[in-house]
């Protein structure tokens, strides 16, 4: 006699093809569903490969949120005989037998799986909950695979400022609106959806930028929290107040484009320097906030590039945030630690071999072009073009009138 497993199923059809759905105890998860192969090439698979951190995340989610989870469905195909009975009241609703022998693969939540594989061995009781699964009819390995590229081609993911407002379970997450009611500024113009402002917005924040620049702020050497929601907010009232060009004077648009005040960027940097402050100045950090006040933060001044500006975008990587910062620092009059001193000599470095590489070049195709100029002539050409690059023209004018009448054409 075959041994069967037996699940009542919602039948339908979807895309000209049967479907089911069922629940499946988590503690199946590990045995119900075949293996991918990973030793096969990618074109010969239905599924990628794992992601070992992603799994982690699922598994500690799990572990952390055991009366309050929520799994999305998996997606499988089955291959081999099946058997269904209708129920004798509900013509879509079946009694569906898999035989033992037969294959269910995956084709859409394979991290959920090992994830909740891994939970379980701290939280075997969740064993006896359930998760749904869609069970698919597929001819072939071409209709898996085009199961797969339709479910994630077509899978939109939401903005991370949505994300993290509704995450009600993350505690800066209700710092961070807590804050921005108290901050004019951020309250009037902080976009809660989004991440990337379109050209029309009125908006020149993010509630995403602020969040992640509350995370900043909140760590310490340790990595611990080290602040209340009172000093955040002092922290945010007193930067407001010295940022001039956040006084709504200037078009958001304009001030997105010209501006790297606004930026995700420079509001992490600008909370980095906050954390630096608040620890090596407990009661002067307020009035060294005051020196905000010279700077100028527009994308052309030189300063921010190649720390904040990066051929011409700006770009919040962790290192451009800290080199932000940095800058900022030295704008108040602060002197760097050594890990920031360690990082500005290495950006120095990178930024003088990539000048001495831009001048070789130049010298290089300056003098394929030039007649009866020294190669000192030369250099002081390229001297000055590179300085012109820094906003220097009157310099390379004045090296024009005096040595380009030289140069054939």
């Amino acid at each position: 006699m075959e041994n069967f497993y037996s699940f009542t199923a919602l039948r339908g059809i979807q895309g000209r093809r049967m479907s089911y759905i069922i629940q499946i105890p988590l503690s199946m998860v590990g045995t119900l569903f075949e293996q991918e192969n990973f030793s096969l090439p990618v074109i010969e698979r239905k599924q990628r490969t794992l992601n070992k951190a992603r799994v982690n995340q699922i598994a500690k989610y799990l572990v952390d949120n055991p009366d309050s989870y929520v799994l999305p469905p998996l997606v499988a195909q089955i291959i081999g005989d099946v058997e269904q009975t209708p129920d004798q009241l509900h013509r879509d609703i079946v009694t569906l037998k898999i035989k033992m022998g037969s294959k269910l693969q995956l084709l859409d939540g394979q991290h959920r799986c090992a994830g909740i594989q891994m939970a379980l061995q701290q939280r075997k009781y969740l064993g006896d909950e359930v998760i749904q699964v869609k069970i698919l009819t597929c001819g072939n390995l071409a209709d898996s695979q085009q199961v797969f590229a339709d479910i994630n081609i077509n899978a939109v993911k939401p903005p991370q400022s949505i994300k993290m407002l509704y995450n009600h379970r993350d505690d800066l997450t209700s710092f961070s609106k807590a804050l921005i009611e108290q901050i004019p500024v951020f309250k009037n113009h902080t976009d809660f959806e989004r991440t990337n402002l379109p050209p029309q917005s009125d908006n020149i924040f993010t509630f995403s930028a602020i969040y992640q620049a509350n995370k900043e702020l909140l760590k310490s050497s340790s990595d611990e929290a080290m602040l209340d929601l009172k000093t955040l907010i002092q922290f945010w009232n007193t930067v407001a107040l010295v940022m001039t060009e956040w006084d709504g004077q200037k078009n958001a648009g304009e001030l997105r484009e010209q501006s790297i005040s606004v930026h995700a960027v420079t509001l992490s940097a600008l909370a980095e320097v906050g954390r630096t402050l608040i620890e090596k100045y407990p009661s002067e950090w307020p009035e060294l906030l005051n020196g905000l006040v010279g700077v100028d933060w527009s994308r052309s001044n030189p300063d921010w590039k190649d720390r904040t500006v990066v051929t011409g975008k700006i770009t919040k990587s962790r290192k451009n945030i800290q080199l932000t910062a940095n800058k900022i620092l030295q704008y108040l009059g602060v002197e760097l630690n050594k890990d920031q001193k360690n990082l500005e000599t290495e950006f120095l470095k990178n930024i003088i071999d990539k000048n001495r590489k831009y001048r070789k070049s130049k010298i290089e195709d300056i003098a394929k072009h030039t007649v009866g100029l020294s190669s000192f002539d030369v250099k002081k050409i390229v001297f000055y073009e590179y300085e012109f690059m820094n906003k220097k023209k009157e310099l390379l004018y004045k090296l024009k009138k005096d040595l380009y009448k030289n140069i054939v054409k």
